[in-house]
């Protein structure tokens, strides 16, 4: 299918602008373009304007999604444009050294053996293959605006950039962890400090006269949670003792 059967081209040469829209039920997927537009990468989009001056040439990366009777088809095209004018009849064909193609929603650039994807999200574990989040830098290169430099500059740095993003993610769960456990700790030795205070209190009312020993809950006041657990022990020492059971 050629980009003419679900796109439609409107040029305006005084302004130096061009106009891309699809046809029917179609959307475009905005991939990338050596020009500036009036569209991200990344948009869904009905229509968008590009500025193109007469007298410039370069390229515009996009899938055009046609929806069928059971799913949607995808097709991926790198538009040529001239002199304020875009083809939608003749494909782009690229240069030996810039071997490039569209695959549903991505751009993809062969330099120096490696391949270089438009995107944000990796599509596999293959070590040949380096992520561009800007699709427009993958034109800027087709059309000869940059060098292959800033396009490995870039794939390098989103490399980096996701790597420490993952370190962080790891760091942060290592911490709460630790945290988690430092909680649990404190916890622990609470439970042990009010054991202690709780047998300092018996210790101290055992060595009072019988008569005047106080109540259980008076030897417990201060141990909390831990006198739930061990209830029916602490009574029993503190009854020996001559507590009064009494609450």
């Amino acid at each position: 299918m050629r980009p003419e059967d679900f796109l439609v081209a409107q040029a305006d040469q005084e302004k130096g602008t061009l106009g891309l829209s699809a046809k029917g039920s179609s959307t475009i997927f905005f991939i990338g373009s050596s020009f500036e537009t009036s569209v991200r990468t990344g948009d869904f989009v009905r229509g968008f304007t590009v500025c193109a001056p007469t007298g410039k040439s370069g390229t515009i990366a996009l899938c055009v999604i046609s929806p069928g009777n059971h799913s949607s088809h995808y097709y991926g095209y790198i538009l040529s444009v001239e002199n304020g004018h875009i083809d939608l009849v003749k494909p782009w064909l690229a240069l030996p050294e810039k071997m490039c193609h569209v695959a549903e929603t991505t751009l993809t650039v062969k330099i120096r053996g490696k391949y270089f994807c438009s995107g944000t999200l990796p599509i596999n574990e293959n070590p040949d293959t380096l992520f561009v989040p800007d699709g427009n830098l993958l034109c800027r290169y087709l059309a000869g605006e940059i060098r292959a430099s800033h396009v490995i500059a870039a794939a390098v740095e989103r490399k980096l950039e996701m790597s420490a993003r993952d370190k962080l993610a790891k760091l942060e769960t290592e911490l709460e962890e630790a945290n988690n456990a430092q909680r649990y700790i404190e916890d622990i030795l609470g439970g042990y400090k009010r054991l202690w205070i709780l047998a300092d209190n018996l210790a101290e009312a055992v060595r009072k006269p019988w008569h005047k020993r106080g109540k259980i809950s008076d030897a417990i006041s201060t141990f909390h949670g831990g006198a739930s657990k061990n209830k029916m022990l602490v009574e029993a020492i503190a009854k020996k003792q001559g507590f009064s059971i009494e609450e």
